[in-house]
């Protein structure tokens, strides 16, 4: 198992969108929220929006990563 750290981005569209549908599909709550509060099925609204760089009101930058197996 080879595991890396990937932003969401286009090269990674349908393994994400995979593992929503899949995780959805459950009926399990999605945690993190930061990966279910937007619709990913606009994607490049979601990649644009994954990731907070507003630092107004006291809030702090952060990132979300998805876990890929590149093998």
């Amino acid at each position: 198992m080879n595991l890396i750290l990937v932003k969401a981005c286009a090269e990674y569209k349908k393994q994400i969108c995979k593992m929503l549908d899949e995780w959805y599909g459950t009926g399990e709550e999605i945690i993190p929220y930061a990966i279910r509060r937007l619709d990913y099925h606009d994607f490049d609204n979601y990649c644009a929006s994954i990731e907070v760089k507003d630092t107004s009101e006291g809030l702090v930058p952060d990132s979300t990563f998805f876990c890929l197996d590149v093998d």
